[in-house]
C-alpha cells in the first residue's frame, strides 16, 4: 500500500507559486466590472442578465480578454422611475453606454424578450455567478430578432 508522503514547505511553496503564475489577474479585471455593474443594476431593483457576446462566453466559460464591450440587459416594462433615477444618479445621465475603469458597458433595454429572461440560467464564472439568458443555444440563435 502507497503511504503519502507529507509536503515539505519548499513543495508546498512551489505549489503556490505556481498556482500565482496561472492566476488570471486580467481575467478578473473583467469579472469585477460585471460584478460591479450587475450590482448597480440590482441597486435599481432591475432584472439584470448578461447579453450579446458578453453573455455567450460567460456561459461557455470562455475568456473575457479582448471583448470590446460588456454587455447587460433589462427589460424596458420593468424600468420604473425609481429605477431610472437610481441608475442616472449611480452611472450618469449616459447610464446606457458608460465606462467603468478601461470597460466600456452598454445595457440593452428590452422590448420583447421572447421568453428568454422569464427564468434565466445562473453560471458560475470566475467566482461570481451570472444570469443568461435561458434557454441559452435558443437565444443564441435568435439573438439578432430581439429588440
Amino acid at each position: 500500500m502507497n503511504k503519502l508522503k507529507p509536503k515539505t514547505k519548499q513543495s508546498m511553496k512551489r505549489t503556490m507559486n505556481k498556482a500565482k503564475q496561472d492566476f488570471p489577474k486580467e481575467e478578473l479585471s473583467y469579472v469585477d466590472a460585471l460584478r460591479y455593474f450587475e450590482d448597480i443594476i440590482e441597486a435599481a431593483s432591475l432584472p439584470v442578465i448578461l447579453w450579446g457576446e458578453t453573455a455567450n462566453r460567460v456561459y461557455n466559460r470562455q475568456s473575457l480578454i479582448g471583448l470590446t464591450k460588456l454587455e447587460f440587459a433589462v427589460t424596458e416594462r420593468s424600468l420604473s422611475k425609481y429605477a431610472l433615477d437610481t441608475l442616472k444618479l449611480r452611472i450618469g445621465e449616459r447610464w446606457q453606454k458608460s465606462k467603468y475603469k478601461d470597460f466600456e458597458i452598454e445595457i440593452n433595454l428590452i422590448k420583447n424578450d421572447k421568453g428568454f429572461l422569464k427564468r434565466p440560467d445562473t453560471v458560475g464564472f470566475w467566482g461570481g455567478i451570472f444570469k443568461v439568458p435561458n434557454p441559452f443555444k435558443k437565444f443564441w440563435e435568435m439573438r439578432h430578432l430581439i429588440k
